[in-house]
């Protein structure tokens, strides 16, 4: 199985999580280990995945469970990179994906869950990743609260009624450490925001987690990376 990558996104501290389109489906795919994927399996630190990179995952077996039906267990030892798909036909690709509305990634179960934030509830939906046309401008911004220094990256628009205010994974917004939020590309980054016309949306639902004690968990809705029209190509190395 042949993917591109598009969706690359940070984890807890020396953790990542990669998905991609597969070439001969169009569907999306989540490559997945037995244990939690480590950011050695970036191309920075020598690994076969990087935004826009074509891998070959080698052996794979479907182990999807609603609303993750996209996971693939694939061997370690098999995959590798075959080659770069060129920017533009990589945006060519993100285009023919994108949807004008999250509901239509992921059906009606996606629900507000408190002002800004959206999920699905536990185990329920039949997809968790996708791409979005963003439908107007978006602010981008580093988030702090109580004692932590540094921050979380979120990002805001409005989509009629519904306001959005929802947490930003792209690993390429942040630093080596993948957990330090990198101010000035996220300056950047929220500059194209305000400028340019054509903006994706690499989308995805979190594993199941609670928001407060008490309370069932979620499949929180999240933006797992940022593909901008005029800069298709823009990667992490």
């Amino acid at each position: 199985m042949k993917i591109v990558v598009n969706h690359l996104t940070r984890m807890q501290q020396g953790f990542m999580c990669v998905a991609g389109i597969d070439l001969q489906t169009g569907r999306h795919v989540r490559p997945v280990l037995n244990s939690q994927m480590r950011t050695k399996f970036l191309a920075c630190h020598g690994g076969p995945f990087e935004m826009g990179t074509i891998v070959d995952l080698g052996w794979t077996k479907s182990v999807g469970r609603p609303p993750a039906i996209e996971d693939v267990l694939f061997h370690r030892s098999e995959v590798q990179p075959v080659g770069d798909m060129p920017p533009d036909e990589f945006w060519r690709l993100l285009d023919q994906t994108a949807q004008p509305k999250l509901v239509a990634i992921f059906g009606s179960g996606l629900k507000p869950r408190g002002r800004g934030s959206y999920g699905v509830e536990q185990n329920q939906g039949d997809t968790s990743l996708g791409c979005y046309r963003l439908p107007n401008r978006a602010r981008l911004f580093i988030q702090h609260r109580g004692g932590d220094r540094r921050g979380r990256i979120r990002i805001e628009f409005q989509f009629g009624e519904y306001p959005f205010d929802l947490g930003v994974t792209d690993v390429r917004l942040y630093a080596v450490d993948h957990v330090t939020p990198q101010e000035d590309l996220v300056q950047q980054a929220n500059q194209r925001l305000q400028t340019d016309d054509e903006v994706i949306l690499s989308v995805g639902l979190s594993r199941p987690f609670q928001s407060n004690e008490g309370r069932e968990p979620i499949h929180w809705l999240q933006v797992n990376n940022l593909h901008f029209a005029a800069h298709p190509g823009w990667r992490l190395a």
